[in-house]
């Protein structure tokens, strides 16, 4: 399991850090206990091809588009965002999908963990964006059509 901590401090006003010292401190002096999530068993779900994705933010959404190429458990393809693209990589382990992308922007770095499960051709979870909060996200298959 990864467990970190995370300050930003731009928005701290003067005197701020002791408060923040004072609760880091207590929450690390005695640490919550957690147990390692089952890990899934079986095959990997195929989950190649291109998806359209809604992204729930807690104030408002998006659509974005995944391209997944699969090699057994290992995933690598490319996240479009509104405005800009970057490389993911991840995993498939039975029907969860563990994926980062991160796209570049002014300067900076947009970075999406993708947590989620996979059911047919429908797939949903959570996105850790760092600083940014956490996400919802649905994606469904594209289904390509063949002319007739």
């Amino acid at each position: 399991m990864k467990s970190s901590v995370a300050v930003t401090p731009y928005m701290m006003m003067p005197g701020d850090y002791k408060i923040v010292a004072e609760r880091l401190y207590a929450v690390l002096s005695r640490p919550p206990k957690f147990e390692n999530p089952p890990v899934p068993q079986g095959e990997p779900v195929n989950v190649a091809g291109q998806w359209q994705a809604e992204i729930t933010f807690l104030r408002g959404s998006a659509n974005h588009s995944l391209v997944l190429e699969q090699h057994g458990q290992e995933l690598v393809g490319t996240h479009h965002g509104e405005f800009v693209s970057g490389d993911l990589n991840g995993k498939v382990t039975a029907n969860q999908v563990h994926f980062h992308s991160r796209q570049r922007i002014q300067g900076q770095h947009l970075s999406y963990e993708f947590m989620g499960t996979v059911d047919g051709e429908k797939m949903s979870g959570t996105i850790n964006m760092g600083e940014y909060g956490e996400a919802k996200f649905t994606a469904e298959r594209h289904q390509y059509r063949t002319r007739a």
